[in-house]
């Protein structure tokens, strides 16, 4: 007996039709890859695999034990992500998940207000009664993420968002805030 496998569809489209959908849907731009087999060429083979081999190891460094036991016993020493990090630390580069967050390591060193309170401080005085039902911080990350609807329906994605934003109102069937 043998097992059919099904593709996955989206609205009956598979492939390429799907993609191209998937990224209007997100607004981001596509990129297409062609796959070329390499030629019989044993030696040009090895090579292209051992630079990119090399150029990998070069930039993360040892991913597993084995990676760094053989540079080991090769008298190498391989600098890798890990250490540019670490080295970039040394001398005060700031590294932070989003561009607010800079601003912030920048403002509290300064001992400035970060912009999270300054959010919340003109939040409650412009609008008592959003503050009042809102989740602060959730409010803060809606505005300042760079996150976009994958997967979901905006629908879907807006109502994930509400729920979090206004846990008074998760009681309330269907309950929106008027503002």
């Amino acid at each position: 007996m043998s097992k059919q496998v099904r593709k996955k569809s989206y609205n009956g489209k598979t492939g390429y039709a799907l993609h191209v959908d998937r990224l209007s849907y997100t607004g981001k731009d596509g990129m297409r890859s062609f796959k070329f087999p390499l030629g019989g060429n044993d030696e040009a083979r090895d090579t292209f695999w051992n630079t990119i081999r090399e150029d990998y190891i070069g930039q993360v460094g040892g991913v597993n034990f084995s990676d760094w036991y053989v540079a080991h016993t090769a008298g190498e020493t391989l600098y890798s992500l890990a250490d540019f990090w670490v080295d970039s630390l040394r001398a005060g580069i700031i590294f932070a998940h989003k561009e607010a967050d800079v601003h912030d390591i920048i403002r509290h060193l300064n001992e400035e207000e970060s912009f999270f309170e300054t959010f919340v401080s003109v939040l409650k005085e412009k609008k008592a009664d959003l503050a009042s039902l809102a989740d602060a911080r959730v409010l803060y990350e809606f505005f300042i993420s760079s996150q976009r609807p994958s997967g979901k329906t905006q629908e879907d994605f807006f109502a994930s968002w509400r729920k979090r934003m206004f846990p008074a109102l998760k009681d309330m069937a269907h309950a929106t805030p008027h503002l």
